[in-house]
């Protein structure tokens, strides 16, 4: 949760055969550190208070994650994982029990990009600032799917800061369709407040977009 907006945490390097690789699978614990009274894989909420996330068939086969990358003959290769945690963690049904779900994207670092800016206008609540593939937007993405997740199909997403600033990283460079939705403070849907339709992105391009509310 800390690392947002484009901030990245450097986890492993290693030397592979050069090629194409579609795939990278986490080795996951499935034991308890000693002195350790938590599980091996938990979700920590703000009041302090631990759930166990059940990660099926993590231990066995790990948590897998797709997506291209190309190893070149004597170079380097730079991997994002990009772990979207509202897709990635959540509550099955009414069991109580929290699943951690295979929906991270894998980009190789130099293909990707970011539209970043700041949202103005008046609003209630709190703003998200969602990236659609071009065209794949459509106002049913404001209900929520059998997870309970709303706008899902968003390629990534961004929350607004207190002074109106939004980043969304790690974008391939293409034509996307930018949604800003207000929630309550409860984290509920309200509406949407803002769109910018076929919004290009180059190629090595850290694109300025500033978005005012229109209600």
């Amino acid at each position: 949760m800390e690392l947002q907006g484009g901030e990245t945490f450097f986890l492993e390097e290693r030397e592979l055969v050069n090629g194409l690789y579609d795939q990278i699978r986490l080795g996951l614990s499935s034991s308890v550190p000693t002195g350790n009274a938590n599980p091996p894989h938990f979700i920590k909420f703000n009041d302090d208070s631990i759930e166990e996330i059940k990660i099926p068939s993590g231990a066995q086969t790990g948590y897998n994650i797709i997506g291209d990358f190309t190893i070149p003959d004597g170079g380097v290769t730079s991997i994002i994982i990009d772990f979207d945690v509202r897709k990635s963690v959540v509550e099955a049904g009414n069991s109580g029990q929290f699943i951690l779900k295979p929906t991270l994207r894998l980009i190789e670092d130099a293909n990707v990009e970011s539209i970043e800016g700041t949202v103005t206008g008046e609003f209630e609540g709190s703003l998200v600032v969602y990236a659609y593939n071009d065209g794949e937007y459509e106002e049913a993405e404001s209900e929520p799917n059998a997870d309970g997740v709303v706008f899902p199909n968003a390629v990534t997403s961004s929350n607004v800061d207190s002074v109106g600033n939004y980043n969304l990283a790690f974008l391939p460079s293409g034509n996307y369709d930018i949604v800003v939705a207000s929630f309550d403070g409860e984290g509920n849907f309200q509406s949407v407040v803002a769109q910018e339709s076929d919004v290009e992105l180059g190629a090595g391009v850290k694109l300025d977009l500033n978005i005012e509310i229109s209600l």
